[in-house]
């Protein structure tokens, strides 16, 4: 029993020994852990060279390589082109000439027209000095055209070729007071021949009057085959036509598209000196040039001419008034919403805020700008010459309550009789007058007053308004070195315009009882 009892005893000794044996062997390991993780780590591999700091140097400074930097070698800048498509229809660059003038320049088609062709408009203001107007180009290839219809349809200039059937366009689209310019197909390969292809065109222009340019076309531009070859550049033809054209007293211009200016002429003489008629139907012009009417359509088409016709946009500078026209008044019938709905709108006066809301008047089912051009022409007179600022709606309301008008009557257009009677009644005088036989006494008359409002009729002359049988105006300020009288017209046609007296004679609505009324300040 004792025996047992000590060898038990001695087995548990001896098994806290191993225990406490474990224990500071790992006790051992932990130190040796802990001891290599405080230890400082030895510098590894770096991609470079080894930074070595000293007490001077700061923290900030840049640390020293010891290996060579390659040399940066220098390339020189793309240059800046520019592109267009040729006429095989393939992109072509070409540099700017030095010295040129940068034209910038934004369109877009908001809308197409009543005949179905897109409408150029400028979006920005790069051409602020310019208004747009809409016009064709035509030739013998159009056959008869019927004009009145073309003018009717918001043509308001044409571009004619000097062949055979230049007469009968000239005097058609001149009849209808359109702009009017002219070009020349030329094949000159020398500079002789191109002044004798000038001196044939003049023979068409002798005797006629152009209000645009007259135009140099290489022939080779129109066949759709890419440029002749010529000994002589082709600059210098250009050059030798245009000038024969100006010393003739014509505005001469070159017809060129980017391909004929990038790769034909040299445009460092050329632009500046002659005005460009510029031609390109992608829908974007892309000249740096400056040009004065851009051909944008080979197949448009309008009322009067059968089959397909070139469209063309012209930038034309507004009339700028004398100091002493501003100060004239000139309401006119529509109201902002209607000039969409008209055909003869000149938009620049349309914006200047000579329409209002008395065009929305309305008698018998028609509205102010079916009758009104009566009630604006007093308007106009009475504003401008007396120290009272008549608007024609308060014009509308006085007319009724100072004399019989009654424009419910289905009649609206002010009567003579009425007209004469309103100035009384603002202190002015107006003298009811037949058209004279000769035009001399007309001028006489038209020269001694400070205005006159003068009924028109289209079908008398159609080369002013062509599109009325009856329409009141004002004419002021007539300028015997041009013939001209400055008008205030309610349609806004010619709305703050200079047109030529004469043609106001001949248009004059001899079946009416009087055609005039001058108007003067003293009973």
């Amino acid at each position: 029993m004792t025996k047992g009892r000590s060898r038990k005893k001695r087995s548990g000794n001896h098994t806290s020994k191993i225990i406490i044996a474990v224990l500071l062997v790992l006790a051992a390991v932990l130190f040796v852990i802990i001891r290599i993780k405080q230890a400082p780590k030895e510098p590894g591999p770096t991609t470079g060279p080894a930074v070595t700091e000293t007490p001077t140097e700061s923290a900030s400074q840049p640390p020293e390589t010891t290996t060579e930097t390659e040399p940066v070698t220098e390339t020189e800048p793309e240059p800046e082109w520019r592109y267009y498509i040729d006429k095989s229809g393939k992109e072509q660059r070409y540099l700017l000439e030095e010295g040129a003038a940068l034209r910038e320049f934004e369109w877009n088609i908001p809308r197409t027209d009543e005949n179905g062709n897109p409408v150029f408009e400028k979006t920005d203001d790069s051409f602020p000095d310019y208004e747009m107007i809409r016009g064709i180009d035509v030739s013998k290839e159009q056959g008869t055209i019927d004009w009145y219809q073309v003018r009717d349809a918001r043509c308001d200039f044409v571009i004619l070729c000097a062949d055979e059937r230049f007469e009968e366009n000239y005097r058609g689209a001149y009849a209808l007071g359109m702009k009017i310019g002219a070009y020349y197909r030329s094949n000159a390969a020398t500079e002789e021949e191109a002044r004798e292809d000038a001196r044939e065109f003049l023979a068409y222009l002798e005797g006629k009057e152009l209000d645009l340019f007259a135009a140099y076309v290489p022939e080779d531009m129109t066949d759709g085959q890419l440029f002749q070859e010529s000994e002589t550049p082709r600059t210098r033809i250009a050059e030798a036509f245009c000038d024969t054209v100006e010393t003739a007293g014509f505005q001469p211009a070159i017809y060129a598209s980017m391909f004929s200016e990038a790769e034909r002429y040299d445009m460092s003489e050329l632009a500046g000196k002659y005005a460009f008629w510029y031609s390109e139907f992608a829908g974007t012009p892309v000249t740096p040039y400056p040009f004065c009417c851009w051909q944008y359509c080979l197949t448009g088409g309008i009322r009067g001419v059968t089959g397909p016709v070139n469209l063309d946009v012209l930038l034309l500078r507004p009339y700028e008034e004398k100091e002493d026209e501003k100060s004239i008044y000139s309401y006119t019938q529509f109201y902002e919403e209607a000039y969409q709905m008209t055909t003869w709108v000149n938009k620049r006066v349309s914006a200047a805020g000579w329409n209002g809301d008395w065009a929305k008047i309305q008698a018998a089912g028609r509205e102010f700008m079916m009758f009104g051009c009566g009630v604006c022409c007093l308007s106009n007179s009475v504003s401008t010459l007396t120290d009272r600022v008549v608007d024609p709606e308060e014009m509308y309301y006085a007319l009724k309550d100072q004399t019989n008008y009654y424009p419910e009557s289905g009649v609206g257009a002010v009567s003579w009789e009425y007209l004469k009677s309103m100035c009384g009644y603002y202190g002015l005088n107006m003298d009811l007058r037949r058209k004279p036989s000769d035009y001399e006494s007309f001028v006489k008359e038209i020269q001694a007053s400070p205005t006159a409002i003068v009924l028109v009729d289209g079908n008398n002359d159609k080369r002013l308004w062509w599109y009325t049988d009856g329409h009141y105006v004002n004419i002021w300020k007539y300028d015997p070195a041009t013939g001209t009288v400055f008008v205030t017209d309610p349609s806004t046609h010619f709305n703050r315009l200079r047109v030529k007296l004469a043609d106001i004679y001949n248009a004059l609505k001899t079946a009416s009882s009087y055609q005039y009324g001058v108007i003067s300040n003293s009973r």
